[in-house]
């Protein structure tokens, strides 16, 4: 599992445990917020809530949500979506990609795009 956040002006919730920090990456379960490593792992399905805005959102599978504007989101495996705008680029192979509005460009192989 491998998930990288960056540019947040905001905390970020995954899977119930809630990280502040401008960046956030998980590698093999272990969480680092801007460099510093947390304690315990996450295992599992991961879902990611975002309170504000991100500038970026990487992850291989999991629902990724924000509460804010999002500029770029990527998952193999996951639904997005984003109570505010798209103003990048958003693609996910297999899940819906939800938002108030799209000013950047989306794609999914097999999910639905509604705004």
């Amino acid at each position: 599992m491998s998930v990288n956040i960056s540019g947040m002006s905001g905390q970020v919730n995954i899977n119930g445990v809630t990280y502040r920090g401008g960046n956030v990456t998980v590698v093999n379960g272990v969480v680092t917020v801007d460099g510093v490593l947390q304690s315990g792992q996450i295992v599992g399905n991961i879902t990611i809530n975002v309170v504000g805005d991100v500038k970026s959102i990487t992850t291989t599978s999991g629902d990724i949500n924000t509460s804010g504007n999002i500029g770029s989101a990527k998952t193999t495996s996951g639904d997005i979506r984003v109570q505010g705008g798209i103003t990048g680029v958003v693609n996910t192979t297999s899940g819906d990609v939800v938002a108030a509005f799209i000013e950047g460009s989306v794609k999914t192989v097999s999910g639905d795009i509604f705004k």
